[in-house]
């Protein structure tokens, strides 16, 4: 789709830039550890994730801030941690709604994370927990 006129290739190219300046970044926060990162979006534009690997580990399972839901009259914490296999995703409970914000699978080699998730993904947190273990398995 970005490829089809000339705003299309330049969002693309910046995009492209973006994702290689943050690998850099991630590789200098894991003392120089080999990193990629990669932004990706379905065809129509409506689903896009960030794909962050390093060759370190991070810890597991994810840290997630304390917060009593009964205290803030919801049916769950603010934020909390759901496992799915080896991959704990990071979910945001609003009144109105929940959403992931990060889901994660590490060893002591490997760290494969996906972020940054928007659209009607960002409501599926065992689908990019499946996202998050296709791409283990393509790297481990």
């Amino acid at each position: 789709m970005f490829a089809e006129n000339a705003n299309g290739r330049e969002v693309a190219q910046r995009r492209d830039d973006w994702d290689a300046k943050s690998a850099e970044r991630l590789a200098a926060a894991h003392d120089g550890a080999g990193a990629f990162v990669q932004t990706y979006t379905d065809k129509d534009v409506r689903n896009t994730f960030m794909l962050e690997v390093v060759r370190a580990p991070a810890p597991f399972p994810p840290y997630v801030p304390y917060s009593d839901p009964k205290d803030l009259g919801m049916e769950r914490p603010l934020e909390e941690l759901r496992t799915f296999g080896d991959v704990g995703c990071l979910v945001r409970n609003d009144p109105a709604q929940s959403y992931l914000t990060s889901c994660l699978r590490t060893n002591a080699n490997l760290t494969v994370q996906i972020s940054h998730v928007s659209g009607d993904l960002a409501q599926d947190p065992a689908e990019v927990a499946g996202l998050v273990d296709k791409a283990w398995q393509e790297l481990a």
